[in-house]
């Protein structure tokens, strides 16, 4: 038992001591750390205040930035740099003030600058230990540069019609520009070439290298070109200016687009001679698309219509059944139809050759033309065209230098008028005019082809043309206006009539005559050719035509023409 307890005693003993020594320790070591703290806190606090003290040492340097006028400058820009220190920056207010702040003490490179203005420049600004500095800068205003750029040239002159300077070059956003509606579209271009500089004529206007009369929708179109040069040697007359409009290729790739353009017409002015106008709607839509035919076709094809509702307005005046003077006002519409269509293929045949061909056709009808002012309703007329257009242009490049273009085209228009009464003309002066017109034709067919050949040729500084034109135009007419003739009724004068329409004879028996107006005389007429009177009869009594005019003969006439050109 006792040597139990001996061995109890010895195991408990280290144990004590072993806990005893680590309850010292752990105070221990939580008082070192703490004290280490303490120390770091201290050292930082140290330097905060050295800092803030230093800090507190700094100067400040402000001011304004002015114009010489003295009128402050905002947005100015001030730079203090001082070797071995980062530099300091500060920005001008809206009334041009600016401020720096705890700048050490030193020699500072000032820079101020502003957009519009000089630069202005410090070599060496001191700057004391403390204190505030109060230091203006006046800026002047920079000097306006333009710079221009020639460049010299190494490009030869050249005679083609693009590279003269009274050259007008329409494409892409050019030709965007101009009006959708292919008659405003046409107008406006004519406007761009001006009139004619030797004649009254106007511009010519060429279509792939042809004359043509008929201006391509704005979206065939690739390029147009003006040139006012009326002496010009492209020109095929020199009265003429010569506008000159290139069509579209077909493309490698495959495009196409759809337009709708539509005018309602609320803001058309109205007629001040007549009642009100209704809106004149009109339509324009269309489309075009193209893209290759293998590797060596590409094609082109277009079509656009347009739909004008105009309205004519009739002012005149009339005699009712009972042969009384009625005013007549009426707006007749009039629907101009538009329908162009338009297609192109090129290929190529070879290395050296190309083909183009192209057709396209404008048809468009007017169903009431020639009613105006006092222009009754059968005394129009309606009007269908049509016109087709065939080219076909090959193009040899015989070598880099030398190049062939053979051109082919094929015009063919077809006019028709068809009047809307057959019956003689009446014409009432200063009242209406009605029956047959007779400033219409019957019908207008015409044919006209040409082929040219142009031949170029470069060789160092040189540059050759050389070229032939045949021409032929064959023109078959049918005019038959004015053939069913025409009464006129002008003002004259007769005698007073009671109101059974006999005359008023006067104390001596004879008739009182005054003046008549050209609707008097023309009642008279009816009224009596209703009676049964004679023509003689009905003239002394005022009435009668005081003319009658009609055409007569062959209404057909046949003309050809030819000719040949070279240069």
């Amino acid at each position: 038992m006792k040597l139990v307890k001996s061995r109890a005693r010895h195991m408990i003993r280290p144990l004590l001591a072993s806990f005893v020594e680590s309850s010292l320790t752990i105070p221990v070591l939580l008082w070192n750390l703490v004290r280490q703290q303490a120390a770091l806190l201290l050292l930082v606090a140290l330097i905060t205040c050295s800092s803030l003290f230093a800090q507190g040492q700094g100067a400040t340097v402000q001011g304004q930035i002015k114009h010489l006028t003295g009128a402050p400058i905002a947005g100015a820009t001030i730079l203090f740099e001082v070797p071995g220190q980062a530099p300091r920056r500060s920005r001008s207010n809206k009334v041009g003030v600016y401020s720096l702040h705890n700048l050490t003490p030193g020699a500072y490179s000032v820079h101020v600058q502003a957009k519009g203005f000089q630069p202005y420049d410090i070599r060496s600004f001191r700057v004391a230990a403390s204190g505030n500095i109060q230091q203006d800068f006046k800026l002047e205003l920079a000097p306006v540069k333009q710079e221009i750029v020639v460049v010299s040239g190494d490009k030869p002159l050249s005679i083609e019609p693009e590279s003269s300077a009274s050259t007008i070059q329409l494409q892409g956003a050019g030709l965007s520009g101009l009006p959708d509606d292919p008659t405003d579209f046409a107008a406006a271009v004519q406007a761009l070439a001006g009139p004619s500089a030797l004649g009254p004529s106007g511009p010519q206007l060429f279509v792939n290298g042809f004359i043509n009369n008929q201006m391509p929708p704005k979206e065939n179109l690739r390029e147009i070109r003006i040139n006012d040069n009326p002496f010009s040697a492209e020109n095929d007359r020199p009265a003429t200016n010569r506008i000159e409009a290139e069509t579209k290729a077909g493309g490698r790739e495959v495009h196409g687009e759809g337009y709708l353009n539509f005018d309602a017409g609320w803001w058309d002015s109205t007629n001040p001679f007549t009642r009100p106008l209704p809106a004149n709607p009109s339509k324009l839509f269309g489309g075009n698309f193209g893209g290759p035919l293998g590797k060596k076709a590409a094609f082109f094809v277009s079509a656009e219509s347009t739909r004008i509702n105009f309205k004519n307005a009739i002012n005149a005046t009339i005699l009712s059944p009972s042969l009384l003077p009625v005013p007549l006002v009426e707006n007749v519409p009039d629907y101009e139809k538009r329908l162009q269509l338009s297609s192109q293929l090129d290929l190529t045949l070879n290395k050296t050759n190309t083909l183009m061909v192209r057709y396209s056709s404008l048809g468009y009808s007017l169903p009431d033309e020639g009613l105006s002012g006092s222009a009754l309703p059968d005394s129009g007329y309606k009007v269908s065209n049509m016109q087709q257009t065939t080219q076909v242009s090959e193009t040899a490049t015989l070598t880099s230098q030398m190049v062939d273009v053979t051109k082919f085209q094929f015009l063919r228009t077809n006019i028709n008028y068809r009047a809307n009464s057959l019956t003689p003309g009446i014409s009432v002066d200063q009242a209406f005019t009605s029956g047959s017109s007779s400033s219409a034709l019957d019908a207008l067919r015409q044919n006209q082809w040409e082929l040219q050949n142009n031949f170029s040729n470069v060789s160092g500084r040189h540059s050759m043309r050389a070229g032939i034109r045949i021409r032929g135009e064959t023109d078959e007419e049918t005019l038959t206006k004015n053939f069913a003739g025409t009464f006129s009724f002008l003002a004259g004068s007769g005698p007073i009539l009671n109101a059974d329409n006999t005359p008023s004879l006067n104390a001596q028996g004879t008739a009182t005559t005054v003046p008549l107006s050209a609707l008097e005389r023309y009642r008279r007429t009816l009224l009596f050719e209703k009676q049964g009177l004679s023509p003689a009869t009905i003239r002394s009594l005022g009435g009668g035509a005081s003319s009658l005019t009609f055409d007569s003969g062959d209404p057909f006439a046949n003309v050809r023409q030819y000719d040949v050109g070279s240069g």
